[in-house]
């Protein structure tokens, strides 16, 4: 699954490998904050899942430039049947990459 989001000429592409727990577990968790200083955004995560920042670009089909990734600590998912689970987010000022991520892509069902 993929999400976009474009936020004034930024492209950010974020790919969720997993499940993400849901909104009544993740309201018990008490989240850690990731403050990216180049891009400006804010990420609330697990304190439990392992901080990224290289080796996800297949993740990344449009913009092939990590910025940060949030690997979710096995017991996050346990009982499913991932063999893994975690937040993948690039981002690109590259306005033909903002404009390849907003493009619908047939090879994924959109």
């Amino acid at each position: 699954m993929r999400r976009r989001q474009a936020v004034s000429g930024l492209a950010l592409a974020v790919a969720v490998a997993g499940l993400m727990a849901t909104s009544a577990i993740a309201a018990d968790m008490h989240a850690a904050r990731y403050n990216d200083p180049g891009f400006g955004f804010i990420v609330r995560h697990p304190p439990s899942a392992r901080t990224v920042r290289h080796d996800f670009d297949q993740y990344l089909p449009v913009t092939k430039a990590p910025v940060v990734g949030f690997v979710l600590a096995k017991r996050t998912y346990r009982g499913t049947n991932l063999a893994e689970a975690g937040v993948y987010i690039g981002a690109s000022r590259d306005l033909a990459k903002l404009a390849a991520c907003l493009a619908p892509s047939p090879a994924n069902g959109e």
